[in-house]
């Protein structure tokens, strides 16, 4: 539980968002949206452009009638309920008014909740004014007043047609108008305790909305507490699936706050870099939504997560016929994914990328792995891996003995990571994408006895790639002649794991990084510092590698750049403050603390690969791969419990030596 006060005047501060994975959107310290950023509904998006911008669907803002501005306030997110509270004061007639305000969106249904509590009015009271005012674009409307709630019938000419229905009502009995586009419950209020609630539903999934908010109205009219209890059920469900116990407070709060930030970020598709229109459009990127789903799968949450290659496999089609002609299957993913599977990026040359398809197969084969879901990886898993290598196989390995590549097997011009420009040939990071996908192909194979010809020749290529991978001599570069940096060089070992941890180029090529890290420590040429999924980046690398004073460090970078509400910026460093509540990073910092603590990987279990000895306590229930969960429990540097829930995998158990068992 984290809380931040307007006192601290923090230039980073950015209101915390509530959501459920359909619903999202940010209170600010007076418990109101905002109208520049509102209410977001995941795949409602405008008609006006291929990049498909996320349709707003309104703003709420409760006002009492008295001539004050706010003065003092508060704002607590508890990510553990998934509720937010402000405790706002303004001065009146020479005293205090204060409100309090809960709000949430239902964990389980589109249903917002705000519930005021008023103290310090006037006796006569005060009067008041909820306002939900709903953006006209696209979107047509006609208002019902009846029952002491506003219904809203409305069209949706967006991307997709809709028609669907929102209500505006409270627990007492307020007066209803409607004033254009604003819907305003409004009338007297003295001391006491206040709700009001809004409901979403539409036919995007062949329901009828009007029977939906049937429902929806139903659970309203049960009360505050009912919905209260049901919600925080929900989440203590989720936080039940796996759970971490660190003997540091604040990257504690960390740790939840990127949980409850995944779970209100993915979607029924997938996990977009965030549900807002300020990020991307709130668009599907294979890459980014990788890293997030790794985070779902270490922590447990695997039916979430299994909605990621879900969608990559519900997507497959399309991505194969956008490369293929004839009876060739090779597939090529959107950079920037619609719920449709089309591409949404605005042109550029991001559109080059190719190392995102490393990440849809990787996304596909790692819930196999985590799982053992032997049927998964036959009917969805396998058809991604097998068109996405097919794709690089025939498309981007260039293979030439006779001096035209001076006997080398390299991939051929791309954009690597953007920073370096377009036109890459022999990038290092994409090329060890291009290696993790044949990888993944061949373990694959062998699992369902589909060995072929492709796949044998994937293995050569795999190995040849390895072999002619990018370097000066000493250590592996970025490209062939490139004379800036890349945190691309942790690559080989994070996310793709394709080289030994004793590779000697792999660990100079990371010291030379970090050695210049102050110039190209951001995704953009801009700042001094080190944006938190870079530093989260390094510290996997260092705990794969068994570093875990290295692996702390670069942790603590990153724990340094949240936000008020421990929440993970793209970028958060003095006059560069770039999308705040970014999923990427939260996703990669649930994966690099659950990896300080346990790895299963290459035959091996290890315990605390990347904990410090300085931490002394901790405790976890984590999975590991094949389908079994760990719970392990060290206290002051001994092993109080070790206990397999499930199948005990069979790997070697390696302890660090400070560990006493």
């Amino acid at each position: 539980m984290t809380t931040y006060r307007s006192s601290e005047a923090r230039e980073d501060y950015a209101p915390p968002m509530a959501g459920n994975g359909e619903i999202a959107l940010f209170i600010d310290g007076e418990g109101n949206t905002r109208p520049d950023i509102g209410i977001r509904w995941a795949g409602r998006r405008k008609a006006n452009s291929h990049t498909a911008p996320l349709s707003p669907f309104g703003f709420f803002k409760f006002s009492l009638g008295c001539e004050c501005e706010c003065g003092e306030w508060s704002e607590t997110l508890d990510p553990l309920k998934g509720t937010i509270t402000c405790e706002t004061v303004y001065p009146v007639d020479g005293g205090k008014v204060k409100v309090k305000t809960v709000a949430f969106v239902h964990a389980d249904r589109n249903i917002i909740v705000i519930r005021k509590e008023l103290c310090g009015l006037p006796a006569e009271g005060l009067p008041f004014a909820f306002v939900y005012e709903l953006d006209t674009e696209r979107l047509s409307s006609t208002p019902t007043i009846a029952d002491r709630k506003i219904a809203l019938s409305y069209t949706h000419d967006g991307r997709w047609f809709s028609r669907g229905r929102i209500t505006l009502s409270a627990d007492f009995n307020a007066e209803c108008a409607v004033d254009g586009a604003k819907n305003i419950l409004s009338g007297r209020l003295t001391d006491g305790v206040y709700t009001f609630f809004i409901t979403l539903t539409d036919d995007r999934y062949g329901t009828d909305p009007e029977a939906d908010s049937a429902v929806l109205n139903g659970m309203v009219a049960e009360g505050y507490t009912a919905l209260l209890e049901s919600h925080k059920a929900a989440w203590s469900a989720y936080h039940a699936e796996g759970s971490v116990i660190l003997p540091d407070e604040k990257l504690q709060e960390i740790y939840n706050t990127a949980a409850y930030h995944l779970r209100i970020t993915t979607t029924r598709w997938s996990i977009p870099v965030n549900l807002c229109d300020t990020h991307w459009h709130g668009r599907y990127f294979a890459f980014d939504e990788y890293y997030s789903l790794r985070g779902l799968l270490t922590s447990g949450h695997m039916h979430l997560a299994r909605r990621v290659p879900e969608f990559r496999f519900k997507g497959l089609e399309h991505a194969i016929t956008r490369q293929s002609s004839k009876n060739v299957r090779e597939a090529y993913y959107p950079w920037e994914t619609l719920e449709d599977g089309t591409e949404g990026a605005p042109y550029g040359y991001w559109m080059q990328h190719i190392f995102h398809m490393a990440h849809a197969a990787r996304g596909a084969w790692e819930y196999y792995h985590y799982t053992g879901d032997l049927e998964f990886l036959r009917e969805k898993a396998y058809p991604i891996i097998t068109a996405c290598a097919e794709f690089f196989r025939r498309h981007m390995v260039y293979r030439d003995n006779s001096g035209v590549t001076g006997g080398r097997t390299i991939i051929g011009s791309c954009t690597d990571l953007e920073r370096l420009g377009s036109s890459i040939k022999n990038p290092f990071m994409t090329t060890c994408s291009v290696i993790t996908t044949f990888n993944a192909l061949t373990e694959a194979a062998a699992i369902l006895g589909e060995e072929n010809e492709m796949t044998a020749e994937c293995a050569e290529l795999a190995f040849e790639l390895k072999r002619d991978l990018p370097h000066d001599g000493e250590k592996y570069v970025p490209y062939p002649g490139c004379e800036q940096r890349s945190i691309g060089v942790f690559c080989g070992t994070f996310p793709y794991y394709v080289l030994d941890p004793s590779d000697e180029k792999q660990r100079r090529a990371a010291e030379d990084y970090c050695a210049h890290e102050h110039v190209y420590g951001n995704m953009y040429a801009m700042g001094s510092g080190v944006s938190s999924w870079y530093a989260l980046w390094k510290s996997l690398s260092y705990s794969r590698w068994q570093e875990p004073e290295l692996a702390a460090a670069a942790l603590g970078q990153a724990a340094a750049t949240a936000g008020c509400f421990s929440e993970m910026y793209e970028i958060n460093e003095p006059d560069h403050r770039i999308r705040p509540w970014f999923s990427t990073s939260s996703g990669i910092m649930l994966n690099c603390i659950n990896e300080l603590l346990v790895q299963s990987e290459h035959g091996r279990l290890l315990i605390a690969p990347g904990v410090p000895e300085s931490w002394r306590s901790f405790e976890f229930t984590l999975p590991v791969i094949g389908g079994s969960k760990l719970h392990c429990k060290v206290s002051d540097g001994r092993l109080k419990a070790f206990e397999f829930i499930g199948a005990a995998p069979e790997l070697e158990i390696v302890f660090p030596e400070w560990i006493k068992r």
